[in-house]
């Protein structure tokens, strides 16, 4: 499933049809060349305008696959008193220790951090790959009771179903037990070796995606990270140098084995992020979902969610790809079987009648607060008198009939078009 360690069968592509970047008599002795250190000179920070503007012209697909993954997990403990009082007891040490190591036997020592995850899992264990939050519950509710993130460097390590499998495996040793699994939130990344890189002039000008919301990060005339979509949205994605970021943090270096190379220069990412409202519009809730279906998302996402094109027409459907991307939407057939995806989006979830007059008789009472009436029979005439004078303003005939449209109602207009206040 993570695709290719290394690509030495993937051949370098240069498409034939591509223009070489023109030169200046200003930038001519720098355009190309090997510079400092025998590694590439970023095309992102070229000196000429053109340069800007240019689509890369070699590239290799690196590897591509599941980066993150967070999952959702229904447990029951079958000693939850005795775990509970432990958690609360390591979870105080861990305060004053920032952090502190728990040896719980047989299974080795674990890590405990004095803070848990938002409002619903109080306490935050940590084996190498898994950071565990559980909540205070000893049974399996609605909703799940421990929620686990996958650290990237286990997912590209073992894989996903050998990942997930330790994950099971430490709560098992804790003493829970298993309903079922689902998945919250899956990063897909597919990593190239680009020399010169990209630009954001580039990036900006050819994108036709389906959320209009961007933000990007540069070094100086530097393109670092271009962001596509809200960053709390059900779907974003990313475009960004991901050797820089490592050379950054350097406790990645570990890519460099993942990738099949030596020199950590212009390697860039094209990753999603999904998370569970969007995974479930596509039918995935378990890791079979997920692993059946992710060729087929990352199809959808690299055609229709998110392109590259040429500005050759106006309609953007019809636009050119560029050469480059259509790699990027190649990488499909490396995540898994392309299976046709139907997506299922939501109904409106109505509320009900009994939801309309609560709240209605809680803005009664603030109403008559707001006028100082204190008797309930004039409080009430009194708006309803209001409420005939809004409604005298407005056409209350055809809003009716939208908003029955709306909750599926069929409307008969062959009536009078009565409808009694």
């Amino acid at each position: 499933r993570r695709g290719e360690k290394s690509i030495d069968d993937t051949p370098t592509v240069n498409p034939a049809d591509m223009k070489p970047p023109q030169s200046n008599s200003e930038s001519n002795h720098e355009d190309g060349i090997v510079v400092g250190n025998n590694e590439p000179r970023s095309m992102a920070c070229s000196v000429t305008r053109h340069a800007l503007i240019t689509e890369p012209r070699e590239w290799r697909r690196l590897v591509c696959g599941i980066d993150t993954l967070d999952v959702g997990i229904y447990v029951n403990w079958d000693e939850w008193d005795l775990l509970h009082k432990e958690l609360v007891l390591q979870k105080n040490k861990a305060v004053v220790q920032e952090g502190v190591v728990w040896d719980k036997y047989p299974i080795g020592p674990i890590l405990v951090y004095p803070s848990g995850k938002g409002r619903n899992y109080a306490y935050h264990v940590y084996r190498p790959g898994c950071h565990v939050f559980i909540a205070k519950r000893g049974e399996a509710g609605k909703t799940p009771n421990v929620y686990v993130s996958i650290e990237s460097h286990l997912l590209w390590r073992d894989g996903v179903e050998m990942s997930l499998d330790r994950v099971e495996n430490l709560i098992t040793d804790l003493g829970g037990e298993i309903e079922r699994i689902q998945i919250s939130r899956c990063d897909l990344a597919a990593d190239f070796y680009i020399p010169g890189g990209f630009n954001y002039e580039l990036l900006s000008s050819c994108r036709v995606s389906k959320s209009k919301k961007t933000q990007h990060i540069m070094d100086d005339d530097c393109l670092e990270t271009l962001y596509i979509g809200e960053k709390r949205s059900p779907v974003q994605a990313r475009i960004y140098n991901k050797s820089k970021e490592l050379l950054k943090k350097g406790d990645k270096m570990w890519f460099l084995d993942v990738w099949g190379i030596t020199g950590c220069v212009d390697v860039w990412r094209i990753e999603f992020q999904m998370r569970r409202k969007y995974l479930k519009e596509w039918g995935v809730e378990s890791l079979e979902d997920l692993l059946g279906k992710v060729g087929g998302l990352w199809r959808y996402l690299t055609t229709e969610w998110l392109s590259l094109r040429l500005p050759d027409d106006q309609n953007v459907t019809r636009r050119t790809v560029y050469p480059w991307w259509s790699a990027v939407q190649e990488c499909a057939s490396a995540f898994g079987p392309e299976c046709q995806l139907v997506r299922e989006v939501p109904k409106i979830n109505l509320a009900s009648v009994g939801w309309y007059v609560a709240h209605m008789a809680g803005c009664l009472a603030s109403y008559a607060a707001r006028i100082g009436c204190g008797d309930f029979w004039e409080a009430f005439h009194r708006l309803q008198e209001d409420v005939q004078k809004h409604w005298d303003e407005k056409d209350w005939d055809m809003e009716y009939v939208k908003r029955s449209l709306l909750a599926g109602h069929d409307v008969d207009l062959g009536g009078s078009g009565d409808v009694p206040f």
